[in-house]
């Protein structure tokens, strides 16, 4: 019994702390930010507030991270891991000031499904920089100066990838193997780029892909584009963008063979890729980075879905507080009434304990004090007092 009371003191303070310290992560958040639950996801929303890096005293069992519209320029290697934030699955960095990212920056992130670097400043990035995120599947790249791929390299290296958008990213030629290690890639977006033509090799290697995004590029209706709408018809993909219908084609290619070509007439001729192209730091363009709006896909509920749903379509913000729904409203009450009734108990066991504990005490001091007292009275002496003043006074006279 003596034991188990031990035992229960030393674990009780213990226990009352974890669960205070449990209580405190999950209901922290820091000024700058807005914490809350959105799509059964731990959110937490920094959005607008001039940071200049990722380093931030937030909780780190966050599942949606939202960094949009602040000042980061540097992504280091390993600062996720670092920063304890392995348990991220959707990833908002647009519309910052990214230059460089580490080779192993996004390490750790083994649940990470979507990352949205839209509207940086990237010039260039590791083929491999995404390679160790088995469950990514949604990554833009939209209104980087990103201009080139270097020739017989591959973009960008991922098994698990299925939606990439890099439009208005100044792209005029894609490599023939640009996407060559990208085998699950089933929505590609390369709108708003100036592109002249498509190898047909490229769209081959790409044997899963469902939509293509051509809108806005200088791809012409011409006998070269005859191959897009077999290969569409072939793969039963969709086209978005598509700058002639299969009747059409047929009709510039006749008008075309009967046409003689006019003096002095503007050949254009695609990009010369018999050499690969080395000096980078020529394409980048200062003054290119243009702020763009958020183009932020809608996070579905559910993240299991083989497809990703996409929308360029500004999500409604569900972060703020009036504006939780009666669901979320009533999970934070739970948790709340969880935490209470668990403290509540912790406490109550505690006050129990230590009440034993003092009448324990309180009970044998009364016992020691009674044992005492028969021997007090047994020790006093028999012998006559001594006599008194007055008595030796009155002798002496």
């Amino acid at each position: 019994m003596n034991m188990l009371c031990i035992i229960l003191k030393i674990r009780a303070p213990l226990f009352i702390l974890s669960t205070v310290v449990t209580f405190v992560e999950a209901i922290y958040c820091p000024p700058y930010c807005k914490c809350s639950v959105t799509n059964q996801l731990k959110h937490v929303k920094c959005s607008g507030q001039k940071l200049i890096n990722v380093e931030l005293d937030i909780p780190t069992r966050v599942e949606w991270l939202e960094l949009s519209n602040n000042y980061i320029s540097l992504l280091r290697d390993n600062i996720f891991q670092d920063l304890g934030f392995e348990r991220i699955i959707v990833l908002n960095l647009n519309n910052n000031a990214i230059n460089e990212i580490g080779l192993n920056a996004f390490k750790g992130l083994k649940y990470i499904k979507f990352i949205d670097l839209s509207g940086n400043h990237l010039y260039k990035l590791d083929a491999a920089t995404f390679e160790n995120n088995p469950s990514l599947e949604h990554l833009i790249l939209s209104s980087n100066p990103l201009r080139s791929i270097p020739y017989q390299r591959p973009f960008l290296i991922s098994n698990s990838l299925q939606n990439l958008e890099i439009s208005q990213c100044r792209f005029s030629y894609f490599p023939p193997d640009s996407f060559a290690f990208l085998p699950s890639l089933n929505h590609l977006n390369i709108s708003n780029n100036d592109i002249l033509m498509l190898h047909e090799n490229l769209l081959n290697s790409l044997t899963n892909l469902k939509e293509l995004d051509i809108s806005n590029t200088a791809i012409k209706c011409d006998p070269s584009s005859t191959f897009l709408l077999s290969w569409a018809s072939e793969k039963s993909a969709r086209i978005i963008g598509s700058p002639c219908s299969p009747s059409s084609i047929t009709d510039k290619f006749n008008q075309l063979n009967n046409e003689q070509p006019k003096k002095f007439e503007k050949m254009i001729m695609p990009p010369d890729t018999s050499s690969e192209i080395n000096d980078y730091d020529s394409y980048y363009d200062e003054e290119y980075y243009k702020t763009s709006e958020c183009r932020c896909p809608e996070i579905i509920e559910n993240f299991d879905e083989t497809s990703v749903k996409t929308s360029t379509i500004r999500p409604t913000e569900t972060t703020e507080r009036r504006k939780f729904s009666q669901h979320d409203y009533r999970s934070m009450v739970w948790l709340a009434f969880l935490n209470g009734l668990i403290i509540g108990a912790a406490l109550s066991i505690s006050t129990i304990l230590f009440w034993i504990y003092c009448c324990k005490y309180r009970y044998r001091a009364n016992n020691r004090r009674r044992r005492q007292r028969p021997a007090l009275y047994d020790n006093i002496p028999n012998d006559t007092p001594p006599p008194s003043y007055n008595d030796l006074f009155l002798e002496s006279s």
